[in-house]
């Protein structure tokens, strides 16, 4: 009889309990379409997954550095697997560059794996790279950076603090370039001379070094720093156009990412402290306003440093400003009917002259290396007279500027080559 009772308080017992408490299954949403509820899982794990990432090209950088290019969804973060350490990175204007470290060995492949992800998707599927043992393991002179911006390695010195003058050759640039002002004026002339310097891309832009790179700064001195210094008290004018591109980087981007060059645009402003001094002088030679130029983005095929990856330039590309004055006087330095940047042109290497008939205007003999090409169009548009010298020939004939009797000689050099400026003035010391 006792059990007989128990038994019957079981079967009330269940009865009561939920239909979901007896399957085990919890209850469905009224909208069946949702997925149930959980506050234990990820909402993300329900969004649509960001596209996967795909290669474009792929190279070892040395021994233990693995070069990857590749193209996403704009703006993906990147995330690679496989390496010594996971390595970061995002896609810009379509596309991503990523360095990752290795062990040095040549007795297996290493599968890698990279992921994109976008805000509120899901992460990608992995794109799967191999770095074979087959694969050649040559030296090149890159190192890639952070937003898809390769360094190449001749500048790194400068980053780095460690690229610095010795007092001699310090006297021997102030001393030259003095004399040779001081000989222009005893030969009866009132050409001024000018130094501009570029900068390199790191120099504007130290936060897309490598961290490995930052944390081996010895010092916070430059070759850079040390001329401007060297000529705040002289006869001869130093143009560092520090200042002005970190004004102007807070609303563009004025270099090139896989070149070793600045865009278009870092040329005009670099154009514009030039003529800012020279304007004081000829006020009809003030830089011509940006609002006269076409500015505008295209994509443009892969800079210098792309074939020193060994890759091709027509598939790694990036976006760059273009700048083009809207009505030229000076055609031959002018080219409408391209986007490609104008310093891949070797037409512009060798020695130009333009005339653009304004007395108001100055004469200029321009020495030079290829930093200039981008400058040349409004240049040769601000002046009445321009000699741009062969590029890289920094060797100034007196006789020569006596037969031209310019208002000014301008000098321009990449602060990466500054090591080479004491031979353009040895022979005036």
């Amino acid at each position: 009889m006792r059990v007989k009772i128990y038994f019957l308080l079981i079967i009330f017992i269940m009865a009561l309990l939920p239909v979901a408490a007896c399957t085990g299954n919890p209850p469905e949403s009224a909208d069946s379409g949702e997925p149930p509820e959980n506050p234990d899982t990820d909402a993300v794990s329900y969004a649509e997954q960001t596209p996967a990432p795909t290669l474009t090209a792929k190279t070892f950088l040395s021994a233990d550095r693995y070069c990857i290019v590749g193209k996403g969804a704009e703006g993906a973060a990147i995330r690679v697997e496989g390496g010594l350490q996971p390595v970061t990175g995002t896609i810009v204007d379509g596309q991503f560059i990523v360095e990752v470290f290795l062990e040095n060995q040549t007795s297996r492949d290493v599968d890698l794996s990279i992921y994109a992800k976008s805000d509120g998707f899901a992460e990608s599927e992995p794109l799967t790279v191999t770095a074979r043992t087959r694969e050649s393991r040559d030296y090149k002179p890159l190192y890639i950076g952070k937003d898809n911006q390769i360094h190449y390695n001749e500048t790194i010195d400068d980053f780095l603090g460690r690229a610095l003058f010795q007092d001699d050759e310090l006297d021997l640039i102030k001393r030259g370039a003095e004399n040779l002002q001081q000989l222009l004026i005893d030969e009866g002339l009132n050409t001024k001379l000018i130094i501009f310097v570029s900068p390199n891309p790191g120099t504007i832009y130290p936060e897309t070094m490598s961290d490995m790179w930052a944390d081996q700064i010895v010092s916070n001195n430059s070759r850079l720093k040390q001329l401007t210094e060297l000529f705040k008290d002289s006869s001869v004018k130093f143009i560092n156009p520090y200042d002005r591109f970190m004004r102007e980087k807070e609303n563009y981007f004025i270099y090139n990412r896989t070149d070793t060059h600045w865009n278009e645009l870092g040329a005009y402003f670099g154009y514009s402290e030039i003529f800012g001094y020279i304007g004081e002088t000829f006020p009809a030679a003030k830089p011509i306003p940006l609002d006269d130029f076409d500015v505008f983005k295209a994509t443009v095929r892969g800079g210098d440093l792309i074939p020193m990856l060994q890759f091709d330039q027509d598939a790694v590309t990036e976006t760059a400003y273009i700048v083009r004055i809207k009505n030229p006087k000076v055609h031959e330095l002018f080219r409408k009917d391209t986007n490609e940047i104008a310093y891949q042109e070797p037409y512009y290497h060798g020695f130009l002259e333009t005339s653009n008939a304004g007395d108001s205007k100055p004469t200029i003999i321009m020495y030079r290396d290829s930093f200039s090409i981008s400058m040349m169009s409004p240049i040769a548009e601000t002046s009445d007279r321009v000699i741009f010298n062969n590029m890289w020939d920094y060797n100034i004939d007196i006789e020569f500027v006596k037969a031209v009797n310019p208002d000014f000689i301008i000098i321009q050099r990449v602060e990466r080559i500054l090591y080479d400026l004491p031979s353009a003035f040895r022979r005036f010391r």
